[in-house]
């Protein structure tokens, strides 16, 4: 395992080498975010959680960002490891998870990127295996955390614990209540610091971020033809910012927009799901710049490689193995429905993707152990 984590290190730190100045235009948001605090400022962006852009501040430079998110990274193939063999008890499935992860292109890419996935997706494992663990107030620390660098699981790590304590662990129904409550007061007291910013802010409560109406209105309006959300292609939303200056009213009236259009063409917004179902797990990259052979190959040879070892997992042990896997279910489609009913996009579903690894590297085992 510690080969494994040292190999997974080396490998980032070379592709590191290769592609030096990799950057995207959220990078310099959380970059000012992170500044924005720590001048006493309220952050100016209205979709941003704060723990990335402290995380950015903290480490003062794009090359130590990049070298911790490769740590991270890295550190998420010894988790995904201890994860699978919690779950499945299999040594060579969790072994071969962790070689997988160690390789994967998808995570190569997130940890040298300076974006939110690598650890996002290493603190949601994180919170996921110490609730398997019965570690109810460490995994409540972790998901208040993990909702603090991107709220996609804020509305499903409730359920979480009540499922897991529920039906893995068979707690009583009035230690069950007790588990979510004592997760609900962590959240709320982590998350306190951020309601009062916002409400100062806003003069409003504001739970999360403003970003709902505006990723809703994007997947859901007369413009979208692909199921993504390509400013200037897929919609056009610079009618709102210049009506509206309030940034809660303006996230209202586009999600009220998109609903109503929603409402109205039931017909158009079913093939934008069909769509946005295809983009979500499409073998290859949907980005225009990243649609040449070499990638195609990349992903196909690794992602494709995957997803179709999964399927061979859904067929031979989906049900049987239903209880166990139940938590990782649901969270892969909670993520699906999210990208199906907003924007579609295979970042979106990079974090179901260690799971899928976990499902296709059990199957490789089965396999082996027939053999």
């Amino acid at each position: 395992l510690l080969f494994v984590f040292m190999s997974a290190i080396l490998i980032r730190l070379s592709c590191l080498l290769y592609l030096p100045n990799l950057e995207f235009p959220d990078t310099k948001t959380y970059i000012l975010a992170g500044h924005e605090i720590f001048s006493g400022q309220y952050i100016s962006n209205d979709w941003y959680m704060p723990l990335y852009p402290i995380y950015t501040y903290l480490l003062s430079s794009h090359l130590a960002i990049k070298i911790a998110d490769i740590f991270v990274s890295s550190l998420t193939v010894i988790l995904l490891y201890r994860l699978s063999k919690t779950i499945f008890c299999n040594e060579y499935a969790a072994r071969f998870s962790s070689v997988v992860l160690a390789v994967y292109p998808f995570s190569i890419f997130y940890s040298i990127s300076m974006l939110t996935e690598s650890l996002f997706v290493f603190a949601y494992l994180l919170g996921v295996y110490y609730l398997y663990n019965r570690k109810y107030i460490l995994s409540s620390l972790i998901f208040s955390l993990t909702i603090l660098i991107k709220p996609l699981l804020f509305f499903l790590i409730p359920l979480l614990f009540i499922v897991i304590p529920k039906f893995l662990h068979k707690s009583n129904i009035k230690n069950t209540v007790k588990i979510l409550t004592s997760y609900l007061f962590i959240c709320a007291i982590i998350m306190t610091p951020w309601w009062i910013h916002n409400y100062q802010r806003y003069d409003n409560f504001v739970p999360i971020t403003l970003i709902g109406g505006y990723v809703l209105y994007s997947g859901n309006n007369s413009l979208n033809k692909t199921g993504g959300g390509i400013g200037g292609r897929d919609f056009d939303a610079s009618s709102y910012f210049a009506e509206f200056s309030d940034p809660v009213e303006r996230d209202r009236v586009m999600m009220k927009d998109a609903v109503s259009y929603i409402k109205n063409n039931p017909l158009k917004t079913t093939e934008l799901v069909g769509k946005k179902f295809v983009r979500f797990w499409n073998i290859w990259p949907n980005a225009i710049e990243y649609s040449g052979l070499k990638y195609k190959l990349i992903s196909i040879l690794s992602y494709g490689v995957v997803l179709l070892l999964s399927i061979f997992y859904i067929y031979s042990f989906g049900r049987t193995l239903l209880a166990p896997t139940l938590p990782l279910w649901l969270i892969i489609i909670y993520i699906m429905s999210i990208s199906l009913i907003t924007i579609s996009s295979i970042r979106y579903r990079f974090p179901v993707e260690p799971i899928l690894i976990m499902f296709a590297s059990f199957w490789v085992s089965s396999r082996r152990k027939e053999l």
